[in-house]
């Protein structure tokens, strides 16, 4: 896949965010994707904000493109200040003394890099007008008082990666002893701790004795709870095959009843030797049955 790339920045940058309070005007911490467009619609001549409740030609035109946005800013954190000036034209005539005290926050020395996937033909023409350094409109960081500096562009190669099999589900669990269950909590609750796992779909089968569908996962935690797998993959509305306890009211009977739960693999370091020790079944039974199951 074929790609634009080049580097958008400036002095200072404000993307107004719709809160107003009496203090003064405040900005996001980083440009988000409808502001790009603006920039990108203003290069190549699309109109801007008119008439409320339509809208903009930019928005409808380009809507619809693939970007990437990558902040440059160590961290990916663009420091803030406080910007404060007096407006004595316009309606600001009218306030107490005929002058108008307005606050604004900036955002300082924004850097980001952009990627815009070449597979329209919208696409194609910005990368044609960025790639000849040319533009029909100005380009502003959100108003026009910060100019958009766009260098170092290139049409790059992207390499297809596939990822749609592993999600990363990160929850807080809290363990009750009495009842021996664990629920989802968050930061904030006291004594949850912090549950992290990925998992792979790695097939799907009709179960002979529901008739419903069903799904092999690899599982790969990358922290151990109590009954982690079970309560996150039921928080997920994915509850395990047989689990009675987390899974009340869903598809849980599918098969023989038994909870559907197989560790395949187990690898650690040999606590006296230092030597990789690495364990590996196959699951079986009749929760797994009709499943192609890869070797683990």
């Amino acid at each position: 896949m074929r790609a634009l790339k080049f580097t958008l920045s400036g002095r200072n940058a404000f993307f107004k965010k719709p809160e107003v309070n009496t203090y003064g005007y405040f900005t996001y911490g980083q440009i988000h994707k409808v502001a790009l467009l603006g920039i990108l619609g203003a290069i190549v001549g699309y109109k801007g904000y008119g008439h409320t409740g339509v809208y903009p030609e930019f928005y409808e035109k380009l809507k619809d493109l693939k970007i990437s946005i990558v902040p440059g800013n160590p961290q990916g954190y663009i420091q803030k200040k406080m910007q404060m000036f007096n407006n004595t034209v316009g309606y600001a005539s009218q306030e107490l003394g005929g002058n108008l005290i307005v606050r604004e926050q900036w955002l300082e020395n924004p850097i980001w890099d952009i990627y815009i996937l070449l597979n329209c033909e919208e696409a194609d023409k910005i990368a044609e007008m960025i790639m000849e350094n040319r533009c029909v409109y100005i380009p502003y960081l959100g108003k026009n008082d910060h100019l958009a500096d766009i260098c170092n562009s290139e049409i790059v190669e992207l390499e297809t990666t596939s990822c749609e099999n592993t999600v990363l589900s990160c929850l807080y669990l809290k363990k009750d002893g009495k009842s021996n269950t664990s629920s989802v909590g968050n930061a904030h609750t006291p004594g949850a701790k912090k549950a992290r796992l990925s998992y792979e779909v790695l097939g799907e089968a009709v179960d002979a004795i529901s008739g419903k569908k069903k799904w092999l996962l690899r599982i790969h935690l990358d922290t151990g709870r109590h009954h982690q797998i079970r309560v996150q993959m039921a928080h997920a509305g994915m509850p395990l095959a047989g689990d009675r306890k987390y899974g009340a009211g869903t598809n849980v009977t599918i098969g023989a009843g038994s909870l559907a739960l197989c560790a395949a693999s187990l690898t650690f370091f040999h606590p006296v030797t230092g030597k990789m020790m690495k364990f590996v079944t196959k699951p079986e039974g009749a929760e797994f049955k009709g499943i192609s199951i890869p070797q683990m």
